[in-house]
């Protein structure tokens, strides 16, 4: 009897341990096991969060430059479109690069959407050698007013006694702030961007 009695007591105890176990240590690893993923998910979002900083950082050096630069293109596009002021420096353009102005035709101003300035369309015809039709296209971008040639069509032309002439189609853009949309007001409580 004795010798069941301490079976007896040794089983009440392990059951007893088993439930001891159960009820306190268990939970405290699932718990342990939740907070380790936790854990991992927080140094994830750390590390996003760091290199998220360091390129608002760099964004943020550079900032000066980037106004700097938006400043002298708000200074190549003029207020009014002043076509006939574009046309005069192509010209002088196209004799000091020594090619043959064939021809010029601006389009009506485009107005651009809310904050961007209206785009005139301009197609211009130049006959001349390579080189000072690159040249041309050197002074093109020195005249003092944004233009964006947005394609060039070389084609052959006459050779007679010299080197090969080329006829270029120029499509391009000027830009005016006359007719832009204004630009949206900034949201309540947005900071004002700094003028340099």
């Amino acid at each position: 009897m004795t010798r069941n009695r301490v079976v007896l007591i040794a089983v009440v105890a392990g059951l007893g341990a088993l439930a001891w176990y159960m009820a306190l240590f268990s939970p405290a690893r699932s718990e342990r096991a939740q907070l380790r993923g936790k854990t991992t998910a927080a140094e994830g979002n750390e590390q996003e969060l760091q290199s998220t900083r360091l390129r608002l950082r760099a964004l943020e050096a550079g900032r000066g430059a980037q106004q700097a630069q938006l400043k002298r293109l708000q200074g190549l596009i003029p207020a009014q479109p002043d076509v006939a002021g574009f046309i005069l420096g192509a010209n002088d353009a196209a004799v000091r690069s020594r090619v043959d102005w064939v021809s010029v035709a601006p389009a009506a101003p485009v107005a651009g959407a809310a904050g961007v300035p209206s785009a005139i369309g301009v197609s211009i015809a130049v006959n001349g050698e390579f080189f000072a039709l690159v040249d041309y296209l050197r002074r093109l971008e020195g005249l003092g007013r944004l233009v964006v040639v947005d394609s060039l069509q070389l084609s052959p032309g006459a050779r007679a006694n010299g080197p090969l002439r080329l006829s270029a189609t120029l499509s391009a853009r000027i830009f005016t702030t006359a007719g832009a949309a204004p630009a949206a007001a900034a949201p309540a409580g947005a900071a004002p961007a700094a003028a340099e």
